[in-house]
Parts: structure tokens; sequence; C-alpha cells
């Protein structure tokens, strides 16, 4: 299932043969509360798979994002791996499924990303590449890129990690400036996803 938070209920009415017939459920979403639905004898059935964060619920093992056209998989409470195998086994018919060794991370690195880009790309209304043009908000987005870098180091000390080949403790702000100059122009059709989910609320309201 991935539709928008706010259809989930109605996809559970209109599916519900489907879904009661079904073996396995893959709840694809961010920023919801899974206890606010009523899944009935389905429950056991759900494997919750949020992206990024804002998940409230007791998924049980799994999280996953888009990385360069494919899905990065990891698990987050251990001993889960059969949970991370079935559903790369779902997965892999649609897209390239890579599992993380430390999902945790990636998670992390991602999210900084988009910490320093989607706020500047929101208040403007504007795509990414907007953003890459404009010398003085490329640079206020580098430093907090290079803030959340800060941050990162205290949190995973003795953890090796590499952005651009470049290890962690060594990325300098000049680093952090040319990562998000190569994000936002990679990224330039980019508008974040919030910009048209606020017009979509205003219309099916």
């Amino acid at each position: 299932i991935t539709v928008k938070s706010y259809s989930i209920e109605l996809v559970i009415k209109n599916y519900r043969t489907l879904i009661n017939n079904s073996k396995r459920i893959i709840l694809v979403q961010s920023n919801i509360n899974l206890k606010e639905y009523d899944w009935g004898a389905n429950i056991d059935k759900l494997y919750f798979t949020p992206i990024l964060i804002g998940i409230i619920g007791d998924y049980r093992s799994i999280i996953f994002e888009l990385n360069k056209g494919s899905i990065l998989a990891g698990k987050l409470i251990p001993n889960t791996n059969n949970e991370i195998f079935l559903v790369k086994n779902i997965l892999s018919n649609i897209a390239n499924v890579i599992i993380s060794d430390d999902i945790e991370i990636d998670l992390f690195l991602k999210v900084i990303i988009n910490t320093s880009l989607f706020p500047l790309s929101i208040l403007n209304s504007c795509s990414f590449g907007v953003i890459y043009e404009d010398e003085q908000n490329i640079e206020f987005a580098a430093k907090i890129y290079y803030e959340c870098l800060l941050i990162a180091r205290k949190l995973f000390i003795n953890r090796n990690i590499q952005i651009n080949n470049i290890r962690l403790e060594n990325i300098t702000l000049s680093n952090a400036l040319v990562i998000i100059k190569e994000t936002s122009f990679k990224y330039k059709t980019i508008f974040p996803s919030v910009l048209f989910d606020r017009s979509e609320e205003r219309r099916v309201g």
C-alpha cells in the first residue's frame, strides 16, 4: 500500500476483500500513526516499512528509502533478517533492492540532506535547481548540512563513515558546499512533496 496517509482509511474500506485474502501486506508510508486504522484480523499480516521517519506503531524491523533508483533496506531491530529478505524478494520485482549493513547511518545521512535543502525549497516554493542557482541559498544550505555533520560526528563515534570518499571527521565546510551543490544539481527538478500534499489536502477537503 503506497497511497498518501490521508487515503489509507479509504483503501482499507474499498479493498477490504483483497486485504482479507492477502497473505502479506506491505505498508509503505511515512508520518502516520498506524494505530489509528482498523486493520481487524489483518494486523498480523502487516509489514510496516516506513520511509525515513515519523511512524508511530509497532513496526518490527524494516525501513527503506529510494537511493539512486534503488531501494535501500535494513533492520532496526536485531535478529529480523527474515523479514528484510522477505520484503526484498517481493520488491525485487519492481526495483533493485540493496540490503544495508547499517541503515541507521544511511538514514541519518539522507535526513540531513533533506534537512538542508527542503526548508529553503519549501519557503521559496521552488525546486532544488532554483536553490542551486542562488549562491546565498546554496551556501546557507551547506552551513546547515555541515552543522548536521558535526552532530553526526558525536553520534557515530568510531564508525567508519565516508561521504564522497571523505571520512566524516575530515569533511570541511567547503566539502559540505560541494556535496550540497552536487545533490541540488542532480535532483534539480525535485520539489518537496509537501508542496503538492498541501494542495491535494485542500482539494480533497
